[in-house]
């Protein structure tokens, strides 16, 4: 029998796009802890740690954030969930699935930003 893969969830998608242009805390409060953990990876590799609303997203999951940077740095956790992602991920390093969209660029977000303030 084939082992599972890991397929992210389509709130996890929107929020991973969403990373950099507005507050996601609500919204990331609503996944699952593997989806958390998991979403966390791919923004910590692919979102810019300096801008501030990725500073924003990240500043309530400090405890997650932690163990991820553990096991990145140790490749040993005993956090059930990232051992599952680790099996799901068939790696001794939780593998960043490619087929995830790519984040916002800065002038995407400006005309997000824009669209949102002429709707309102």
């Amino acid at each position: 029998m084939e082992k599972e893969k890991y397929k992210p969830s389509e709130l996890l998608i929107d929020i991973f796009k969403m990373f950099n242009v507005i507050d996601q805390r609500d919204r990331m409060k609503l996944l699952s802890k593997k989806d958390l953990y998991y979403l966390l990876l791919c923004c910590i590799d692919k979102h810019d740690e300096e801008q501030s609303t990725v500073i924003a997203n990240f500043k309530d999951f400090e405890l997650e954030i932690d163990e991820i940077t553990s096991l990145q740095k140790s490749q040993e956790t005993t956090n059930p969930f990232l051992l599952e992602l680790l099996e799901e991920t068939d790696s001794t390093w939780i593998e960043v699935v490619d087929n995830l969209p790519n984040p916002y660029t800065v002038d995407e977000i400006r005309e997000l930003k824009l669209n949102n303030l002429l709707d309102n």
